[in-house]
């Protein structure tokens, strides 16, 4: 079974030289292209909800059970969003237990248009680490990236 990597929503800190405020509410995640996917995951399209603060932040849930997250809004309407943990992997009775960190980067085209870039990084820790790479048919850590478009649905 390949693990999956949910759509890494956004969250935003906006920056006085910033000019647009993303809305909030629903929003829908596309991948574009996925650029490189040495993890072996399927990258999922779906919606994630996007709070915007009104004091210069704006939080995302991602919607798929994992902890909302905050990202910061740059020069010219860029956002980042620092390493997080996104999901880990145990299989019971072995000794590896497998993280997935994700990054996201992009631009706001508009209040309900966003593109950009998430990187995630699957690191393995234990002494069975050498036969969950071979189970999952990657080499670690792997690394995944993909580019999406994101808009505002309601």
């Amino acid at each position: 079974m390949r693990p999956a990597l949910a759509p890494l929503a956004l969250v935003v800190v906006l920056a006085p030289a910033c000019a647009i405020e993303p809305q909030s509410g629903t929003w829908n995640f596309k991948n574009r292209q996925v650029v490189t996917n040495t993890c072996n995951v399927d990258i999922a399209d779906g919606d994630f909800e996007l709070d915007n603060n009104d004091d210069g932040t704006f939080t995302v849930d991602p919607n798929d059970g994992g902890e909302r997250f905050d990202c910061t809004l740059e020069k010219d309407d860029a956002f980042s969003c620092p390493d997080r943990l996104q999901t880990t992997i145990t299989a019971p009775g072995v000794d590896a237990v497998i993280a997935f960190n994700v990054r996201v980067s992009g631009t706001f085209e508009s209040e309900t248009e966003a593109e950009g870039t998430q990187r995630g990084v699957g690191v393995c820790a234990g002494s069975a680490c050498d036969l969950a790479a071979l189970l999952l048919g990657v080499t670690f850590p792997c690394e995944t990236v993909a580019t999406f478009d994101a808009t505002y649905a309601e």
